[in-house]
């Protein structure tokens, strides 16, 4: 499973589950059920399987938010660090509100789900609940469970 998939599959796979990943990359995705859909500025991608079925999803990314971020961080610079956590949450939210399906939740998860900021100001954005994934790292948490699953 490629990293996106795996923090997917970390989320959950019914369908609409909504995820959106704060890291080197910022990514959203969610899941579209077993038959592919396609939808413009979104990429179709296999999600998973259910035994013999596949699972599908749609995943936008979304460039040049991980300098921002490193840079910010870099320079220790709280005022920066919350611009840019603004500037890529407006990035999600814009994603978010094209997605196919409504999401009720957000599940988010990479390094940039440590600060305080971000849930706050996503929350803010989407009207909606921003859910932590269990740990920050949802790619290594999908990989257990898709090695928990296929047992």
């Amino acid at each position: 499973a490629g990293d996106q998939q795996a923090s997917l599959y970390a989320c959950g796979r019914s369908i609409g589950t909504t995820k959106a990943t704060y890291g080197t990359g910022t990514f959203v995705m969610q899941v579209t059920g077993n038959l592919p859909k396609y939808h413009r500025g979104f990429f179709t991608t296999l999600a998973a399987s259910r035994g013999k079925k596949p699972l599908y999803a749609l995943e936008a990314k979304i460039e040049g938010t991980g300098k921002l971020m490193s840079h910010a961080l870099e320079l220790k610079n709280e005022t920066m660090l919350r611009n840019a956590i603004r500037r890529t949450a407006g990035k999600v939210a814009k994603i978010i509100r094209r997605l196919p399906i409504r999401p009720r939740t957000l599940v988010a998860d990479g390094g940039t789900t440590k600060s305080p900021y971000l849930f706050e100001i996503q929350r803010e954005l989407l009207g909606i609940p921003i859910l932590p994934q269990k740990i920050y790292d949802g790619t290594a948490l999908g990989i257990a469970k898709l090695a928990r699953d296929s047992r």
